[in-house]
Order: structure tokens, then C-alpha cells, then sequence
């Protein structure tokens, strides 16, 4: 990274009163979380520092790999784990579908820029295929920031960093990927950005100045892998040798337009299958908002039966 580069990032993250009050470390709230659901605490420890909190049991037959957003700074939410934990038991009580949940603890954002956290993604995917799960047996999910390093890892499978490490070679696509309002870009272009009735889990504006700082730390080559908006057309021609099957969802919210453009130009390609969810009224990573109050709220958001849904039929209609 060049002085000019570290600069700016420096500075980005220089304005204290932006960044929230925010909780302990991931492991902290993790294992918080599960003594109070009374839950086994399964942490996987990689040497990058980063590594995987497993949500009930661990598994390597079916699993869903979550990566966390929280506007660059915030750790791992337990409204988050809530909302997967309900998933994971909906699953088996509606389909006897029993699924493994993993977080990826990666490094903050303002700590470590990139590549650090498409490398420990990728180390994480490597692990758990060492270990057994089957790519058609693998469903990937970010949200916000979690899902511009989900499309960082998609982007290093295309076209490899070699500096990354080795991703082992893929049998068969992933089987599928959730984009939940993700970051797409760092600077909205729409008329959406100029709406002051957007909210969300976090304050989007101070995200996207310290998404803006994070790529224009990043040389420009390789710029695409995190704003996957601005990247050619045909940066993404092989996507369904690695990935066929995507949701996508989104609230009323300052980067929606941009999201559904993108599924549109990006995702929606000649062998991939892809469902685009707008949820009217919703807000920025939406069905996390039930799970503030309720580990088991009576009432959830459509977008949450809807997530179900796809990963049933996901599971259910892996390929043999």
C-alpha cells in the first residue's frame, strides 16, 4: 500500500465520534450467546487469526457459512446468530433438514486491509472442504459488508491472487450464495442515496465513506475484487463454474438500486438461477430486526420464510 493510500485509510478511520459504541470481540459475544442458548461453544482456530464459531453442532455433511457485515468495524451480532439458529432449527422441524451453521471471525475491516479478509474466507472455505463438505453441500451467505467479501471470493476464483493461498479446486459449484443487502459498491449513483428515510443496522453514509477508504487503499488492478458494481462485464463470464444459484434481497435502503442493477447485469447470466427478493418498507439487512428482542419471535419478516424456502430447496434438490 503506497503513503498516499495508507493516508487516506488512516484518516478514514481517524473520526472517532463515527464509529459506535460497540460490544467485545466476536468470541466474546459468541460464547456469550451460546452459554445463554446453552448450546456447545465449537470455535475452529485458523493460524491467520481468524477462524469459524459453529452454531449447535457442527457438521460437514450440509453447511451454511455465514459472513457477518456490521459497517467495517462492528463485530459478530447476536440478533445475527439468533436469526441462523431459528433457520438452522426451522430446517429440521419443517424438512428434517439437519444443517451445520459456521460465522467467519475475520479480521475488522480497519485493522487489516485487503486482502486479509478474502484470504481468511477463503482459508475457511479451503477447511471445510478439507474436511469433508461437498461444494453441492455448501451454501455461502454475507450480509452488508459480509456480502462484498463473499463476491471478493467469487471474484478470487475467477481470477486467483496468488498471494491468497490455494482454494482447493471445486468439484462442482457452490450450491448457493445469499447476498443479503450487500455492499456492492462504495458510492451510490442512484436517487435512492439522496432519501433520508433509510435506516438500518448500521449508519449507511459512515459506511460507505469507510468502504470508500478501504478501496482507494486497494491498487487500482485490483480495485474489481472489492467494488464487484464496477467490474467489466466479462470479469464475470465463469460465474456458474462456481457458483450457479443466488438469492439476493434488499430493503428500501441507499444502495438498493445499485444491488438490483447488479443482480441484473452480474448475477442474472446464461446458467446460474437467480431469485431477487425487494422487500417494500425494509430496511438495511432486514430480517435480523425481529431478533432484537425474540431469540423465537411469533411473528417474522416474509423475507425470513422466504430464506427457508430457498435453502431447502437447495439442500434438497442437490445435485448426487
Amino acid at each position: 500500500m503506497s503513503y498516499a493510500s495508507r493516508h487516506y485509510y488512516d484518516e478514514a478511520w481517524s473520526d472517532n465520534h463515527e464509529l459506535p459504541n460497540l460490544p467485545g470481540p466476536s468470541s466474546c459475544i459468541y460464547s456469550s450467546w451460546t452459554r445463554r442458548h446453552q448450546l456447545p461453544g465449537t470455535v475452529e482456530e485458523f493460524v491467520d487469526d481468524s477462524g469459524l464459531f459453529w452454531i449447535g453442532p457442527k457438521r460437514k455433511d450440509r453447511v451454511i457459512l455465514v459472513v457477518h457485515g456490521g459497517g467495517f468495524c462492528a463485530p459478530l451480532a447476536e440478533c445475527s446468530m439468533s436469526f441462523w439458529n431459528y433457520v438452522r432449527r426451522q430446517l429440521n422441524s419443517r424438512s428434517h433438514i439437519e444443517v451445520g451453521v459456521a460465522f467467519l471471525d475475520y479480521t475488522p475491516i480497519q485493522d487489516a486491509p485487503f486482502p486479509t479478509q478474502l484470504r481468511q474466507l477463503a482459508v475457511a472455505v479451503d477447511h471445510l472442504l478439507a474436511t469433508g463438505t461437498h461444494p453441492k453441500d455448501l451454501h455461502i451467505v454475507g450480509d452488508g459488508m459480509g456480502g462484498n467479501i463473499v463476491m471478493q471470493f467469487l471474484s478470487q476464483l475467477l481470477h486467483p491472487i496468488k498471494s491468497i493461498g490455494p482454494i482447493t479446486k471445486l468439484s462442482s459449484p457452490i450450491r448457493g450464495v445469499y447476498l443479503m443487502s450487500p455492499l456492492v459498491t462504495a458510492e451510490s449513483r442512484s436517487e435512492s442515496s439522496k432519501r433520508t428515510d433509510f435506516q438500518g443496522l448500521v449508519d449507511v453514509s459512515h459506511s460507505l465513506r469507510r468502504m470508500g477508504a478501504y478501496v482507494n487503499a486497494i491498487p487500482t488492478s485490483r480495485q474489481q475484487y472489492a467494488e464487484p458494481f464496477d467490474a467489466r462485464d466479462v470479469w464475470w463470464d465463469r460465474l456458474p463454474q462456481f457458483a450457479d444459484r443466488f438469492l439476493v434481497s434488499v430493503g428500501e435502503e441507499v444502495l438498493g438500486e445499485e444491488t438490483r442493477r447488479f443482480t441484473n447485469a452480474v448475477l442474472t447470466r446464461e446458467g446460474t438461477e437467480v431469485q431477487f427478493e425487494f422487500q417494500e418498507g425494509g430496511l438495511h439487512c432486514n430480517p435480523y430486526y425481529d431478533f432484537f428482542v425474540s431469540d423465537n419471535p411469533s411473528l417474522v419478516a416474509s423475507l425470513t420464510n422466504t430464506t427457508i424456502e430457498w435453502l431447502e430447496r437447495g439442500f434438497l434438490d442437490a445435485p448426487v
